[in-house]
């Protein structure tokens, strides 16, 4: 019903490809089209492409070669999102086709965002996801132990962990054909960054990185997807991301941002939450100003129920601290409307 125009998907859509395919047939695609997803959402089809070239990927087993039962294994969907349904290999019943067995893996969960272009991939920044129990939160926590929870940053992209990454992420946008914006998380361990897994669309943790240094990285994902300007985006971001990073790092107007999901510990209706600020400001070329602000907001007459997401709180800081207080005082601004 929308006006004719292109269109691109956010996750979790990447794991339904006939869907992807139905509305690529009126709309042009910005964005990596099913046969590119067919594989990168294939984690034993990543992890051999990746040995093959002497990187590392998180060690995966079929659903019917069950590993011991010892803490170290994690059972995950296929279609997996947002790091739901996702738990802790305890025995029991062997879970059916549509999971697989990940090695689990001790470190910082970390996530890393790419612009990739026909002739370049280009490292926009890193940042930290909060999973599960480690959100400040503790009272609204997600019913998902592995559960996406939010992100802060950016963190250092000149650290060996943040090089050695990008290598891995070179090698796969080449081998794939990957464009636009996509993503890697990785955990940061104590012999280096490992890959989980590859989300080849604009991620949860890329606004993040567009109000702490200023990015229009919708703009440059549009482009890199239309082959005559492509170049042109390429050279564009590189010189813009080489700049914020360097005025990040002088401390010129370097700003820390964090999102959290925050999920409802009963039930809740829009009308409690009617009275926040909604004006969250759109990203654009100069990192935001220190602050707080409330995005995804339910409606007014919406029930929320426990358990289900209920909004997001974003705040912004000069410092990690001043940023990590702004979040404290707008999870609490939700906690008191909410009771």
């Amino acid at each position: 019903a929308a006006p004719p125009g292109p269109w691109m998907y956010t996750g979790a859509l990447e794991n339904s490809g006939r869907l992807i395919e139905t509305i690529s047939q009126s709309r042009p695609l910005l964005g990596n089209p099913t046969d590119v997803l067919q594989i990168v959402r294939d984690p034993f089809i990543l992890a051999e492409m990746l040995r093959e070239h002497g990187h590392g990927y998180a060690e995966v087993r079929l659903h019917h070669d069950p590993p011991p039962v010892d803490g170290s294994w994690l059972i995950k969907p296929w279609r997996s999102a947002g790091g739901r349904a996702i738990r802790v290999w305890d025995g029991g019943a062997v879970p059916a086709s549509a999971h697989f067995f990940q090695r689990r893996l001790t470190g910082l969960s970390l996530s890393a965002a790419y612009l990739s272009t026909s002739r370049e991939t280009i490292l926009i920044g890193c940042t930290r996801q909060r999973i599960g129990g480690h959100d400040p939160s503790r009272a609204m926590e997600p019913p998902a132990p592995f559960a996406y929870c939010g992100s802060i940053g950016p963190m250092g992209c000149d650290t060996p962990a943040a090089r050695q990454s990008d290598e891995t992420a070179r090698r796969l946008a080449t081998q794939l054909g990957l464009r636009g914006l996509w993503g890697v998380d990785f955990i940061d361990t104590a012999d280096g960054p490992v890959p989980v897994e590859v989300n080849p669309r604009y991620t949860a943790s890329m606004e993040v990185l567009e109000h702490a240094l200023g990015l229009p990285l919708i703009d440059w994902h549009c482009r890199a997807c239309v082959g005559d300007s492509a170049g042109d985006c390429a050279r564009e971001a590189a010189a813009a991301i080489r700049e914020s990073n360097e005025r990040h790092q002088r401390g010129s107007q370097r700003r820390i941002v964090a999102k959290t999901i925050l999920y409802a510990s009963r039930p809740v209706t829009g009308r409690q939450l009617a009275h926040l600020p909604v004006a969250l400001p759109s990203p654009n070329r100069a990192p935001v100003e220190p602050g707080t602000w409330f995005a995804d907001l339910p409606a007014f007459d919406i029930l929320v129920e426990k358990c289900q997401p209920l909004c997001t709180v974003l705040a912004a800081g000069s410092t990690w601290r001043e940023c990590l207080r702004n979040l404290s005082d707008g999870v609490g601004s939700i906690r008191d409307a909410t009771g």
